[in-house]
């Protein structure tokens, strides 16, 4: 109850103020998302983006395909690591990472003091990828199909949800190896049935970039050539919810 507490306090970047959680009612598996990310991103860096997020109503039947997302860094081997479902055709991104107060940028050292809070943020593919793409200096982002039947797409799902919602409603602390993107995705692919000796587990934890390689031996696709469709163009039965307009609209098709 106290990290709720301290939590309440903070004073987050934007981005970060609103952080999703999802409902699954376990008798009918039906599944209310709220709070997701929908974030669109103008070609100047310097432009502010359209701040938008949305709720979405589906089905875990509905979700036909995962993927692992790796953004190599310029450190050999380091990169970040993210999840993407495929929904009712749409892919929805789930990015474990450093949650940033007002004002705060990445620092090596709060990283390694501790200072920094875990989040989970939801989001559209345009919203998570498009940022690399406009903002982060065209980061390349590779995506990588992960060969799970649909019951095992359903258990890495209902993983990401349970650990996602948990952390995102207590304000975990950051911890390079502990508690970081790639330890927490491995940890969700691991529940999936995909089986990481010890050695490949320490390895892509601190070494990220190769994991989608070792899950998936395929050729990556580099998604960030191009900027992802927005999803509001696309996506069936969302309310998009846009803060400076402090209205809802419903997006049909």
């Amino acid at each position: 109850m106290q990290g709720n507490k301290n939590q309440k306090q903070e004073i987050w970047n934007v981005g970060y103020d609103r952080l999703a959680q999802v409902a699954i009612d376990p008798v009918t598996e039906q599944c209310v998302m709220t709070d997701a990310r929908n974030f669109s991103y103008p070609n100047k860096k310097e432009q502010e983006p359209q701040q938008a997020w949305f709720d979405m109503k589906f089905s875990l039947q509905d979700i036909t395909k995962a993927v692992v997302y790796t953004v190599p860094f310029f450190f050999t081997g380091v990169a970040h690591v993210m999840l993407g479902f495929e929904i009712n055709g749409q892919m929805i991104v789930v990015s474990p990472e450093l949650r940033y107060r007002k004002g705060q940028v990445f620092s090596f050292k709060q990283v390694l003091l501790r200072k920094n809070t875990l989040c989970y943020l939801w989001g559209a593919e345009s919203d998570l990828i498009n940022l690399r793409k406009y903002v982060r200096s065209n980061e390349p982002v590779y995506t990588w199909d992960l060969s799970l039947n649909a019951e095992q797409i359903k258990k890495l799902f209902l993983d990401v949800v349970e650990r996602s919602n948990a952390v995102n409603a207590s304000g975990e602390r950051y911890h390079l190896v502990r508690n970081s993107c790639s330890r927490n995705i491995i940890q969700h692919l691991r529940k999936a049935g995909i089986r990481f000796p010890m050695m490949a587990r320490l390895l892509y934890t601190v070494l990220p970039s190769g994991l989608g390689k070792f899950v998936k031996s395929v050729r990556p696709k580099n998604i960030v050539q191009k900027a992802v469709q927005p999803l509001a163009t696309t996506l069936n039965s969302v309310s998009q919810k846009v803060t400076e307009q402090k209205q809802l609209s419903t997006i049909r098709s």
